[in-house]
């Protein structure tokens, strides 16, 4: 989106988005994806337990997210769960190219974690406008959105450029 869409394009690279990466300590941050998320009344689905650098991978692990509430995200309408302290343990799968580069696998590698264990999840409550970061390695889900009320968000996904991208990636970026 941030690289196709004139709109999407001013805001992701709006200098408050550049100044909030570089306070949490990147020096050279690199935006790689960037989707909106339609949780639409009554049909908007789950997210399983994920870790997003499971999905953009670069050594070292340095995928941060920037979670962007375009609308009231509640616990109604499939707002984010997340785990408490699961940052400090990296995924120990990632989804990768197969090797006819046609389709993805999940390889396990490292000693990370390769399930996900849910308990002690907190509802991630956002009103409209929030901005709500999230450590590559840390677990994050959401339920279907069952309510009469839409759930949109945006998010941008960001690598230190200077780490080295996996070139099993999904993505076909080079740094």
């Amino acid at each position: 989106m941030h690289d196709i869409d004139s709109v999407f394009e001013k805001f992701s690279y709006s200098p408050i988005f550049k100044e909030i990466i570089k306070a949490i300590g990147f020096q050279n941050p690199l935006l790689v994806q960037s989707m909106v998320i339609f949780k639409n009344p009554k049909i908007g689905g789950a997210v399983p337990p994920h870790k997003d650098n499971t999905f953009l991978i670069t050594k070292p692990l340095s995928c941060t997210g920037i979670w962007v509430a375009l609308e009231d995200a509640k616990k109604g309408n499939g707002c984010m769960y997340g785990v408490p302290g699961s940052h400090n343990r990296p995924p120990g799968s990632f989804m990768v190219r197969n090797e006819a580069q046609d389709g993805t696998v999940f390889v396990n590698e490292g000693d990370g974690d390769v399930t996900y264990d849910t308990n002690g999840a907190v509802c991630l409550e956002a009103p409209k406008g929030s901005v709500v970061l999230l450590h590559g390695s840390f677990l994050h889900f959401s339920d279907d959105n069952t309510s009469p009320h839409s759930r949109w968000a945006y998010t941008m996904h960001y690598v230190e450029k200077d780490a080295q991208w996996d070139p099993r990636n999904l993505s076909l970026i080079h740094i």
